[in-house]
């Protein structure tokens, strides 16, 4: 049986997958982390001292608990296992290619193993693939079960490609991020199961309850149905016209109404009007964890006069909030970085006296008065720089509409300009060319690089993150 505190843990982990949105084999390491403690403490409570089952069999033991009869009908028509089937090449077992060539599965050493190879190397995945389809069209309990067994074996295996993968044999650990793209999600939906639908529950503390100003536009027209009163971990503020929510006040209790939503994009439109990041917590009925749920949370104002005022601890806290832009601006760059497909939209876009155009040339002008970078990938680019931008925002509470970083990145541009001059001067270049990714991939880099360097300088930290 999963208990409360096995919840609690499952619930801490994803929030911190969702806070810093690092890659993906990372937040697949450790969702697969606090399953392992999961499954080894149901085991635990099961065996007998000559009874000992290997770590796949309790996985796959803990996924027959989450996938019941109820859930699995559900579950199995669910397009993020569509993903995973359509994965190509197929997934390899890194293990067993690792013994017969020395290096974990790639594309460019696919060619060194015979058919007989492959086959086994990618047993698991050909499995899943069958039983998929056939629990899809004949959900009878043999093909729900051998469905599971296939499932639970093919998670298993990219777990442990997780931990087979070289950063020596880069090739082999950049697939296996790919991999683990579609499977973070996965692992979203079983986690998601076992909180009773939290990761589309809202917890409700200010104008989103009912009869308050925002409920009707965003929960009650947005698909959002009450759930239950509840109460939450923390305390509330009030700031200007709003209040706001801090989980760190232990000791408070804060009374919240449960709304679920049909889908992430409902919590999305909510997420736009509230302005403010969320964190994922439990919500209690007395003493009594009842479900999990979001809850909206702007960081403590380091202004506030009831915070630090002496100038040690305010530095402190400054450097904790560059910190945390640091990782969001890692989480930033390894997201755009490796962009192969461009925007079909033309995009202009103004960054303070930066403008950035889309078009079919790389072309890069400076002066003293204004900046202009032509490129193919400027949707791509504009897009990254407004991430950076909303990290920016929730972590400082800024409300400055001139992006107070523009010049970091008009000063990356031109660094990158003067390590490549030759695609600077009106080169033509199309989204698929080779060469316009190398130097888009190089601009994520300088531009991550500088604002992460501006934002160290301004809070005297030395340790900055790339």
């Amino acid at each position: 049986m999963i208990t409360e505190e096995d919840k609690i843990n499952i619930c801490k982990t994803l929030d911190y997958c969702w806070f810093f949105r690092l890659n993906n084999q990372i937040m697949c390491q450790d969702i697969f982390q606090t399953l392992n403690r999961v499954w080894n403490r149901v085991a635990s409570a099961q065996e007998t001292q000559t009874d000992r089952n290997r770590d796949s069999t309790k996985f796959r033991t803990l996924i027959k608990t989450i996938l019941d009869t109820e859930q699995l009908s559900k579950f199995i028509n669910n397009p993020e296992l569509t993903k995973i089937s359509n994965i190509q090449p197929l997934i390899y077992n890194d293990g067993y290619v690792t013994e017969l060539l020395g290096v974990p599965f790639s594309k460019n050493i696919e060619s060194d193993l015979s058919q007989e190879q492959k086959d086994t190397a990618t047993t698991e995945h050909r499995e899943f693939n069958k039983y998929l389809d056939k629990v899809r069209q004949n959900p009878n309990s043999k093909n729900r079960s051998e469905f599971i067994n296939k499932f639970s074996r093919l998670l298993y295996m990219v777990r442990s490609n997780i931990a087979h993968g070289s950063k020596l044999q880069y090739q082999g650990s950049h697939r296996n991020e790919q991999i683990c793209s579609d499977v973070y999600h996965v692992l979203l939906l079983l986690c998601n199961l076992i909180l009773d639908n939290a990761l589309f529950r809202v917890a409700a503390y200010g104008e989103l309850r009912r009869d308050y100003l925002l409920h009707e536009p965003l929960v009650k027209n947005n698909e959002g149905q009450f759930i239950t009163k509840a109460q939450v971990v923390g305390g509330v503020i009030q700031s200007e016209n709003t209040l706001l929510f801090n989980h760190a006040s232990e000791f408070e209790r804060t009374k919240v109404e449960i709304f679920e939503f049909a889908n992430a994009n409902n919590i999305h439109n909510v997420d736009v009007v509230e302005c403010m990041p969320r964190r994922l917590l439990p919500y209690y009925d007395g003493d009594q964890v009842i479900g999990f749920a979001w809850m909206y949370e702007r960081f403590s104002d380091i202004e506030n006069p009831k915070g630090p005022i002496d100038a040690l601890s305010r530095n402190v806290a400054l450097q904790e909030r560059c910190k945390t832009l640091l990782y969001s601006l890692n989480s930033i760059k390894n997201l755009y970085a490796n962009k192969k497909q461009v925007s079909g939209d033309t995009k202009v876009k103004f960054f303070g006296k930066l403008t950035l155009i889309s078009g079919e040339v790389i072309h890069y002008e400076n002066n003293k008065n204004a900046s202009k970078l032509i490129h193919p990938f400027a949707p791509n680019l504009i897009s990254l720089i407004d991430e950076i931008d909303t990290a920016y925002k929730s972590i400082f509470t800024s409300d400055n509409t001139h992006y107070p970083f523009w010049k970091q990145i008009d000063g990356a541009i031109f660094e990158d300009k003067e390590v490549h001059p030759k695609t600077y001067e009106c080169f033509p270049a199309s989204a698929e060319e080779e060469i316009s990714q190398k130097v888009y991939s190089a601009l994520v880099k300088y531009i991550v690089s500088f604002v992460a360097g501006w934002v160290c300088d301004m809070c005297n930290v030395d340790d900055q993150i790339y």
